[in-house]
This record gives C-alpha cells, sequence and structure tokens, in this order.
C-alpha cells in the first residue's frame, strides 16, 4: 500500500470496498458481519504481531528459537523432578550400562540387568527427594534441577551440533 515496505492500516473507505468483497459486510448491520471498529482493530492486531515477529525473526533464527524452546522445556522438566532425581537418574543410566556390558552373556539379561539397576537407583532417588522435602530443602532442590537439566541439556545439543558440523551460530 504504502511506500518503503511498511503496512498501513486501511481507511474506511478501503476497508468497505475490503468487507464488499470479501463477503463480511460489516458496518452493513448483517447479521455475523463485524463493525468497522472491530475489523480495523483486528488489522491493527495483526499488523503489530507482523511487526513483532519481523523483528524478532532479525534478532534470532530458527536454530535459536527451538533451541531456546528445547531448554526451557528442559528447565520445567528439571525444576518437577529436581537436583536429586536427575543425578541418581543419570547416574542409573550409566551404571546400568555399565553393569549390563560387564556382566550380561546376552540381550534378554543385558535389558534386565539395565532395567534393574535403573529402576533400583530411582526407587533411591525419590526417597532421598522426599527426604530433602520432609526437611525443607525442596525449592533448593528443585532450583538446582532445573540449572542441571538446562546444563545437561545443553550438553547434548553442544554435542549434536559439533557431530553435525555447525559451529559459530552462537557467535554474534
Amino acid at each position: 500500500m504504502g511506500g518503503g515496505g511498511e503496512e498501513k492500516c486501511p481507511t474506511r473507505r478501503e476497508a468497505e470496498d475490503i468487507a464488499s468483497n470479501d463477503g463480511r459486510g460489516y458496518g452493513k448491520g448483517e447479521e455475523g458481519g463485524e463493525s468497522e471498529k472491530q475489523f480495523l482493530h483486528r488489522k491493527a492486531k495483526i499488523k503489530i504481531f507482523r511487526k513483532f515477529a519481523q523483528t524478532f525473526g532479525q534478532l534470532m533464527g530458527w536454530i535459536e528459537i527451538g533451541i531456546g524452546v528445547i531448554l526451557v522445556l528442559a528447565a520445567v522438566q528439571g525444576w518437577r523432578q529436581g537436583m536429586v532425581v536427575q543425578v541418581i537418574g543419570l547416574a542409573a543410566v550409566v551404571a546400568g550400562v555399565w553393569l549390563a556390558m560387564e556382566y550380561a552373556q546376552g540381550t534378554g539379561m543385558f535389558v534386565a540387568i539395565m532395567v534393574g539397576v535403573i529402576l533400583v537407583t530411582v526407587l533411591v532417588g525419590r526417597l532421598t527427594r522426599g527426604m530433602l522435602r520432609l526437611v525443607g530443602l525442596g525449592v533448593f532442590d528443585n532450583i538446582l534441577g532445573a540449572l542441571f537439566s538446562v546444563a545437561k541439556v545443553g550438553v547434548v545439543i553442544w554435542v549434536i551440533m559439533k557431530l553435525a558440523g555447525i559451529e559459530g551460530w552462537w557467535e554474534l
């Protein structure tokens, strides 16, 4: 419409033309149609959203947005689980794999050893977390859990990016 690539809100006349062409019929008192004020308000919201998306898109690319979402989800998950459960869970996976590789003589035995070690250590982790909550350290456990989870997922993302050969995406 205007110069410089910016979209401006339509005038009343332009809005009436648009409405008459697409069957909305605002301002004519037709049932189901929207008023001129509603139409212009909706157009203004769309314009604001487009400007925000354009500005946000210039600041961050899709990779950074995806990583940010993943890290926020990791923080929420870490908050819910707590530090104790996460550390013991990570140790359980490592110990389960190591013990299964050392002592398993078949696939079934490998899975059984892994699952057994993980179940026992997760149970110990949940009991320890319950004791922390009992003595009033639950919030501290939650905060550390969120930080640990973000760090853990951050390391995994970093390794994936390194293996994929993507470097320097975080530099300005």
